[in-house]
């Protein structure tokens, strides 16, 4: 009798639990929060969730429609043959379908239909910079790097995978093909070392490399390390006291990638030694950020789980990781700089918002320049945030001499529906706030991608070099065929000083 009414028990508590209904915020915060930040249903219009996120997001889950399609969708994974991928998408699903649909219910539920429109001031057309047009075209433009040299400039286009050395009147000093987009240049002592992503599209193959270039000269060049998983920056310190340089690298991926110190050893050699597994290592900077003197690092991440983090070096050499800020899995992260915006000795956080390439160009509310004010050692809180879509680069300096600072952005991915001239921004500090100006025909000369500040003229002030990168935009408005046409590599902005 005591099995038969437990045996009823169990059978009521079995349909009690299956008819209770499905928690779907509950369980969303729970599974979507264990890999990054809890992306709120807000951040995305619906369309978004339905069509791209959530169907990405089951992938991660292990849930595919069937055997095939999760063979197919792994086998794409692999195309380097060495990946960690199989991690990344599991072979069995890790939620049910009832707790998934869950999920999907009040993602769909609560996300908005149209997604929020960015608040933009008005804009007003630039005067202080001149637009100058380089004479020299090297086909469809894909510059993945620019660089504002004492003597000239250096250029490096994925698509010609060349690398460019060109005089102060931009005539051509040097030209040479080498690995497709290089992405990154640093000097120790008379040598260049220059990173190369290996593939401007996104893939887990590990074709990426560092070239060191003796006495800076491209010809004598030799590989320090290959097999990089889409490297995208390169730092320089000797963290190991050897007097010789040991290299930070960001391997940025695609699902799977790294961030790894490359130490120096007696033999002339570099030992690489990995801190990180994570994908959309992005951006670093060295530092001491505690003030025991020892060289930390600052390292921006995107891909999901968006987040600053420091490394601190420790007495035994070691790093110790710290998470500073984390980002919604939606902000696209594209960049940082570091400045000290009120004068009191702490370097500040100026971070980009604006990557809007994994699916579909969507506005976001969110996209802009974030202003983190460094309270105190490493701590940090939002003080600013300037509106921006598709913002992708910033730099800070006093363009107009008035002695406050200044910024310069570019966006990538910039609303092209709406809003095209905000490709380029100077914004300029004033006592009521930022003051956007644009360049009224700067959209038709290119899509800026990459941007470096320095003084080109030699006339004591700052001056910009934007590099274009020839990408239809989304949704088309035909400029794709006109910049290929053009074959505008980059334009420098000449500062017009003091006004």
């Amino acid at each position: 009798m005591v099995r038969y009414l437990s045996a009823l028990f169990a059978i009521y508590c079995l349909a009690a639990c299956q008819s209770k209904p499905v928690d779907g915020e509950k369980l969303a915060r729970q599974y979507c929060a264990s890999c990054h930040l809890f992306p709120e249903p807000e951040l995305l219009p619906r369309s978004q969730w339905a069509d791209h996120v959530l169907p990405q997001m089951a992938r991660f889950m292990g849930r595919y429609e069937n055997d095939s399609v999760r063979l197919a969708w792994q086998e794409s994974m692999q195309e380097a043959g060495e990946s960690r991928s199989q991690q990344v998408f599991p072979n069995q699903a890790m939620i049910d379908d009832a707790n998934w649909q869950a999920i999907v219910d009040w993602y769909l539920s609560k996300a908005p239909a149209e997604a929020p429109k960015p608040a933009l001031p008005e804009l007003v057309a630039c005067e202080q910079f001149e637009v100058v047009l380089p004479p020299n075209r090297f086909g469809i433009p894909s510059t993945t790097l620019v660089r504002i040299r004492p003597d000239g400039y250096w250029l490096s286009d994925a698509n010609n995978k060349s690398w460019l050395e060109l005089r102060k009147d931009f005539s051509l000093a040097k030209a040479g093909e080498i690995a497709e987009g290089g992405v990154d240049v640093q000097t120790w002592g008379p040598d260049l070392y220059s990173l190369f992503m290996g593939s401007f599209s996104p893939t887990e193959a590990r074709s990426g490399m560092l070239l060191r270039m003796k006495n800076g000269k491209a010809e004598t060049s030799d590989i320090v390390a290959d097999s990089l998983q889409r490297p995208v920056c390169l730092r320089l310190n000797d963290w190991n006291g050897d007097r010789q340089p040991d290299f930070l690298i960001c391997e940025f991926g695609r699902f799977t990638g790294s961030l790894s110190i490359w130490n120096s050893t007696p033999k002339g050699h570099w030992e690489r030694k990995e801190l990180s597994t994570s994908p959309g290592a992005l951006a670093a900077e060295v530092r001491d950020l505690n003030g025991d003197g020892r060289k930390d690092m600052l390292v921006l991440f995107a891909q999901a789980d968006e987040r600053m983090e420091a490394y601190l070096q420790q007495a035994n050499g070691s790093f110790e990781r710290k998470v500073l800020l984390r980002f919604p899995p939606s902000n696209g992260s594209s960049s940082f700089s570091l400045a000290d915006l009120d004068g009191d000795g702490k370097e500040d956080i100026l971070y980009t918002a604006g990557d809007n390439a994994d699916f579909p160009a969507v506005n976001k509310a969110a996209h802009g320049v974030y202003v983190f004010r460094q309270q105190e050692s490493m701590v940090y809180k939002q003080t600013a945030f300037y509106p921006l879509p598709g913002a992708y680069g910033v730099k800070v300096f006093d363009a107009d001499g008035d002695g406050d600072q200044d910024l310069a952005c570019t966006a990538f991915f910039p609303a092209w529906q709406h809003n095209p001239d905000l490709g380029f921004v100077w914004m300029e500090n004033t006592k009521t706030g930022m003051r956007y100006h644009y360049f009224p025909t700067l959209h038709i000369l290119g899509r800026w991608m990459v941007m470096d500040a320095g003084d080109a003229d030699g006339d004591g002030d700052t001056d910009l070099m934007l590099g274009a990168f020839t990408m239809e935009t989304s949704p088309s408005k035909g400029l794709a065929k006109q910049w290929a046409n053009q074959g505008v590599p980059f334009v420098l902005l000449r500062n017009r000083g003091k006004r």
